[in-house]
């Protein structure tokens, strides 16, 4: 009898500023305050630190290591003092759009891009889910993302092109995600997932959510001349 084996689960702690906290989950709100550590276990315990006052309220965040597993949770809280807690939903009222694509063993502006317009001020969330196995190695990828302002909607070919996120950060996490907020004058803006691993191709899949009705679509680079 080899026993029961159970899926490896974790508890994710993510914050956000603000009183109260929102009744619905977008994780281009929040900052992970506490990374999950993945155990097989029936049970798993994890100690939630209590917000500060800029924090403002932090979320519980139950997850399988494993994606798309599907079953039901007990989830108790315990506490010396008394406190509040309240389920978070994924709001319905959000448009989403979902993009797949693959990072590129090439340089930034060879990477797949996206333009991003919308008619109205919009605030998007972009998020980026990865493969837990990338080619030629195990675990995930740096990921990032570059946005740049660009009123023509075109391929951007220069990395000196203005961004709007002057820093390009990388987080090594299966889903990474950035908020832009956007007056109707700034769009189009175009948007490139990246890594810094310039010899990666492993596949992503780009999330893009607003209240607001925005589009994106693929950005052909240009047509190299003919050769005479």
């Amino acid at each position: 009898d080899k026993g029961i084996e159970y899926e490896l689960m974790g508890l994710t702690q993510v914050g956000g500023c603000g009183e109260p906290a929102p009744p619905d989950f977008i994780v281009g709100e929040m900052k992970v305050v506490d990374k999950a550590v993945f155990y097989n276990k029936r049970e798993v315990v994890a100690i939630a630190k209590p917000p500060s006052e800029k924090d403002g309220w932090v979320a519980i965040v139950p997850s399988t290591r494993t994606p798309n597993i599907c079953t039901d949770f007990t989830l108790t809280f315990t506490s010396a003092k008394p406190f509040e807690a309240h389920p978070l939903h994924w709001s319905p009222t959000y448009n989403e759009v979902l993009v797949k694509s693959a990072f590129t063993s090439s340089p930034l502006e060879s990477s797949p891009q996206f333009s991003l317009t919308s008619s109205e001020d919009a605030t998007v969330h972009l998020i980026l889910r990865q493969a837990d196995v990338v080619k030629g190695c195990m675990g995930i990828l740096y990921v990032g993302f570059a946005v740049y302002r660009n009123s023509e909607g075109v391929h951007v070919e220069s990395s000196r092109d203005l961004r709007v996120n002057e820093k390009l950060k990388y987080s090594s996490y299966a889903m990474v995600s950035m908020t832009l907020r956007l007056k109707k004058k700034d769009f189009p803006v175009t948007v490139i997932p990246t890594t810094d691993d310039v010899t990666a191709d492993a596949e992503y899949t780009l999330s893009v959510l607003s209240k607001e009705a925005v589009e994106i679509k693929p950005v052909s680079p240009p047509t190299p001349p003919a050769t005479p």
